[in-house]
């Protein structure tokens, strides 16, 4: 099996898995009434996760290179 295709399958199932964390229980906290200023904390609290959301992509990225380029200083 190889390690570049095990380490980028596992990547995207956690990317995604992140992704739907983040998704699934927004239509839930929109129909919430909440005052003001815990909305906005609620929205910085999920943009948060997209961020986090999109490092684990850039990470899956950069991880599937480093592992398929030939490695010079070997």
């Amino acid at each position: 099996m190889s390690e570049s295709n095990a380490l980028l399958a596992a990547g995207i199932v956690n990317t995604v898995l992140d992704l739907a964390v983040v998704v699934i229980p927004i239509p839930t906290i929109r129909r919430l009434q909440l005052p003001y200023r815990q909305q906005i904390l609620l929205i910085l609290l999920f943009g948060t996760g997209f961020v986090i959301t999109v490092a684990g992509a850039v990470r899956t990225y950069y991880i599937w290179k480093v592992t398929t380029n030939w490695d010079k200083t070997w």
